[in-house]
């Protein structure tokens, strides 16, 4: 089984968390699937105030819509049918891996101001 190139092959009619978990499990859009050992999916309340994506560009266009590109739209605010407050950002290992140390303090400190509207947003 090859890559398809593109993750909306894998995305169920319905966007539910429980059906993008389990089509999360069976995706093989990126060569991820050939070395990863698990798929690593949120968790949270079905009616949470706030939802975080991470796992980077797939992520953010899986759950909050195909134009949603992680480097602009960070950060901020966006509009989903999962919570009434979605926020794109980066999945914290991604940090880990940067390749030196000035680009994982930049990323730090980005991270920590999309974390900063991230409590904005729940205190309303």
């Amino acid at each position: 089984m090859g890559e398809t190139g593109s993750v909306t092959d894998f995305l169920p009619e319905r966007l539910s968390l429980a059906a993008l978990r389990g089509a999360a499990r069976g995706c093989t859009a990126c060569p991820l699937w050939r070395t990863g050992t698990q798929t690593v999916f949120g968790e949270g309340f079905k009616r949470a105030s706030l939802m975080l994506v991470g796992l980077g560009a797939t992520a953010a266009q899986a759950l909050l819509g195909r134009e949603v590109r992680v480097t602009r739209d960070r950060g901020r605010p966006l509009a989903s049918t999962l919570a009434p407050v979605a926020l794109a950002t980066v999945h914290p290992s991604s940090i880990l891996r940067a390749p030196d140390r000035e680009t994982r303090l930049r990323e730090q400190t980005l991270l920590v101001e999309d974390l900063r509207v991230a409590a904005a947003a729940l205190r309303g």
